[in-house]
């Protein structure tokens, strides 16, 4: 466990722009944690997000990613379909996008 490496996705990067530097910092503290044990505090999830893990960052608002190492081995390639999969290294957490809201 630990030594995770974050890949930051086109639509996290942009969901991070509209957001405040105070919330930006925030977030980039709880990925930071994420990264040492990305299965603590971590729930896996179903339906149009199977293959995808989620951290709460708030009451409302959910942080969605990917651990490539669990992506691999439990035959999540076909949900998550990275573009760079062979090329990106098991250590990776691929932060794909905030859900914002109690939508679900």
């Amino acid at each position: 466990m630990g030594n995770y490496k974050p890949l930051y996705s086109p639509r996290f990067k942009e969901q991070l722009k509209q957001l405040s530097q105070r919330d930006v910092s925030k977030i980039e503290q709880q990925i930071s944690d994420l990264l040492s044990d990305p299965w603590h505090n971590t729930e896996f999830l179903k339906g149009q997000y199977r293959g995808k893990r989620k951290i709460w960052l708030n009451r409302l608002d959910r942080l969605v990613f990917v651990i490539c190492e669990e992506c691999r081995e439990s035959g999540h390639r076909s949900f998550n379909q990275c573009a760079d999969c062979d090329s990106v290294p098991d250590n990776t957490v691929v932060i794909g996008f905030i859900i914002f809201g109690h939508n679900y």
